[in-house]
């Protein structure tokens, strides 16, 4: 079994991460894709939170009747900060015989160096690097986890038109993903909600309605 293991704070869910952890699970054919919603992410400490117990309903609200997506709450369980190879290492518990993949973007992939035990969690897992519009995988040359990967190699997969995704092997341990424009960030939703601005196309249905039911994130009925 493939799982693919999909973390943030989700402060909230939006549609691209949806799509993300779709296009991703079709391309690289996982058979399931786990979100970890983060409590204490190190990379993210001026990051302003809503309460965990609401980024965990809004993320099990966006995931709910979609086959394959699951949520995890094992990292806001832990106490401390929220490392992700102490979170694949419980992975690897449950699952002995599972292929685990750890689902990232190009700009995160780029920081590993300044994550906890990076060796370790390639060790666990392999990563899939997934760009959408204007990320280019040829940044990537000399990153040390693709090895020594050509950069012909990495410019002509953003070449390709397309979804797609592109395995660079048993030894160097990452899948490249490539999928289509889609633009929404948290920091985005966050904003637009605190201005009072139109979110509702930008959410999951039930996040958005469950965001103004809190007032959650400076959220007002008008104009959301």
């Amino acid at each position: 079994m493939r799982i693919g293991v999909f973390g943030g704070t989700f402060n909230p869910i939006h549609v691209c991460h949806l799509r993300v952890a779709a296009r991703a699970k079709e391309l690289v054919g996982l058979d399931r894709v786990v979100f970890v919603p983060a409590a204490h992410p190190p990379h993210k400490a001026d990051e302003k939170l809503v309460a965990a117990r609401h980024r965990l309903e809004m993320t099990r609200r966006a995931i709910a009747g979609r086959p394959g997506f699951e949520v995890d709450d094992l990292e806001l369980r832990r106490p401390g900060p929220s490392y992700s190879v102490d979170t694949l290492d419980e992975f690897r518990r449950r699952h002995p015989a599972a292929e685990l993949y750890v689902l990232v973007g190009v700009e995160t992939f780029l920081e590993l160096s300044t994550w906890r035990e990076p060796h370790r969690l390639f060790a666990a897992s392999r990563v899939v690097v997934i760009a959408r519009a204007g990320r280019s995988f040829e940044a990537l040359a000399g990153v040390p986890w693709i090895g020594d990967t050509p950069r012909a190699v990495l410019a002509g997969f953003d070449a390709t038109t397309g979804e797609a995704a592109l395995d660079l092997g048993p030894t160097v341990r990452v899948v490249l993903v490539k999928i289509a424009p889609c633009d929404v960030s948290s920091t985005q939703v966050r904003e637009d909600l605190a201005a009072g601005r139109a979110v509702k196309n930008l959410l999951p249905a039930p996040v958005y309605f469950y965001i103004l039911e809190h007032r959650l994130y400076g959220a007002r009925d008008a104009g959301a």
